[in-house]
């Protein structure tokens, strides 16, 4: 599996046969039409095998199909950590903890320890982790 040669509806947190993971990148040509293109990034996944993330993990996880590029941007969102770290998300999505986890990681955020932080009882960590 080669991310160039993926359907840009599959393409976001799929991951290549050599472990690369693919990336959405959109264009907007002269004309003014946006063109999506699936591209290699230089990022690895754990697993170096060829995988498409489901629709399911996606929905589980709180992430859009057509996500472009990889960023951190909105990872410490309510709505966002509210699904990432729901059991679902958590237990049957490895691709999306794994590369959420890694994103985060090289912002100085710990995912699983703000995960610990959310529970009904103690609302008020949340805020002390992300001002951490």
């Amino acid at each position: 599996l080669e991310c160039e040669e993926l359907a840009v509806e599959d393409c976001a947190f799929a991951v290549s046969g050599l472990g690369s993971r693919c990336v959405l990148e959109k264009r907007v040509l002269e004309s003014k039409i946006v063109v999506y293109q699936c591209q290699t990034s230089p990022v690895l996944a754990e697993r170096s095998e060829a995988w498409i993330e489901t629709d399911e993990c996606l929905a589980a996880c709180g992430l859009e199909r057509m996500s472009v590029g990889i960023s951190t941007d909105g990872i410490i969102r309510k709505e966002f950590l509210s699904r990432w770290c729901s059991s679902q998300c958590q237990a049957n999505c490895p691709n999306v903890v794994d590369l959420f986890t890694k994103l985060a990681s090289g912002e100085d955020i710990h995912l699983p320890h703000i995960c610990n932080s959310i529970r009904p009882s103690s609302r008020k960590l949340i805020g002390e982790s992300l001002s951490a």
